[in-house]
């Protein structure tokens, strides 16, 4: 699929794929845009949806409302899942948030990896940051739980055996 070039179909650095539903989502870094690609049909042109302000897209990924999350170099850029940019979130209390990609909890709290500052931001749906409290400290890891406007508290138990780093959401 594709070949090097800024032209529909055409990729400059293309940074992560997610198949959703069928469809192929480059995050198309050098060309600051997401493609759309339908597999079943690769010889027609792409669905190209540009990033705002010019933003290189990291990835993308689909929440389970519809709305599509896509992590760019000055923050996180939330869609309506008919690529309506909606909401950008740039920084919280601790600083800009630089993330690659986001993963979604049970409750819809969007958890994105942030590299630069070594940490793990939790965001409600609504793109507001939550405050996390740390506890149950031991040799082989922590407990990370917070409390958003949803029913129930969410928890990431963070667990580091030897020299490899094992992350699960509960």
């Amino acid at each position: 699929v594709g070949s090097p070039g800024g032209a529909p179909g055409q990729l400059n650095k293309p940074a992560h794929l997610s198949l959703i539903d069928g469809k192929l989502y480059v995050a198309d870094m050098g060309n600051r845009r997401i493609q759309v690609f339908d597999p079943a049909n690769l010889a027609a042109a792409p669905q190209v949806v540009p990033v705002p302000f010019g933003h290189a897209p990291c990835s993308v990924t689909r929440d389970a409302a519809g709305n599509f999350f896509v992590p760019t170099w000055a923050g996180l850029q939330k869609f309506d899942a008919s690529w309506k940019h909606l909401q950008t979130f740039f920084h919280d209390a601790s600083g800009e948030l630089w993330t690659w990609q986001v993963a979604f909890d049970k409750d819809g709290n969007i958890l994105a990896a942030d590299d630069w500052h070594h940490r793990i931001v939790v965001l409600a749906p609504s793109l507001v940051a939550v405050a996390p409290t740390v506890g149950n400290i031991t040799t082989t890891g922590a407990e990370v739980t917070w409390q958003t406007d949803l029913p129930t508290p969410t928890r990431l138990r963070l667990l580091a055996l030897c020299a490899l780093r094992e992350w699960s959401v509960t």
